[in-house]
């Protein structure tokens, strides 16, 4: 009797610590998951707000960044919206890191023809 006791309580444990187990590795897929989506969202956005920024250009003049800066702005917004700390000192730090991005982008040998507003190649 004490063995099959044993056995039983063996069997349960095994199976709490495999559903654990697989409840676990769904929890990492999902976090996994939603990320790939909210930096596919931000590519989309940065993507539209590249193009428009494109129009602007083309109609009035003025430098043009490339389409990471777009995207890395937007992945920021949605990363500090997804925290639910969409606050005003949130936006300063996400125009601090932009800003930041873009002296840096301006000051590679690239980045100087982005300064003068000319097309690098």
């Amino acid at each position: 009797m004490d063995a099959a006791i044993a056995g039983l309580l063996g069997t349960a444990l095994g199976a709490v610590l495999g559903a654990g187990g697989a409840l676990g590795a769904a929890w990492i897929q999902q976090g996994h998951q939603t990320r790939r989506e909210r930096l596919k969202a931000a590519a989309d956005l940065g993507l539209v707000d590249f193009n428009q920024r494109v129009k602007v250009i083309q109609r009035d003049g003025g430098t043009l960044v490339p389409l990471s800066v777009f995207v890395a702005y937007h992945a920021d917004v949605l990363e500090v919206i997804a925290k639910k700390a969409f606050d005003p000192e949130a936006v300063a730090a996400i125009d601090r890191r932009q800003i930041a991005l873009v002296r840096a982008i301006e000051g590679r040998p690239s980045g100087q023809a982005i300064k003068e507003g000319k097309n690098a190649r």
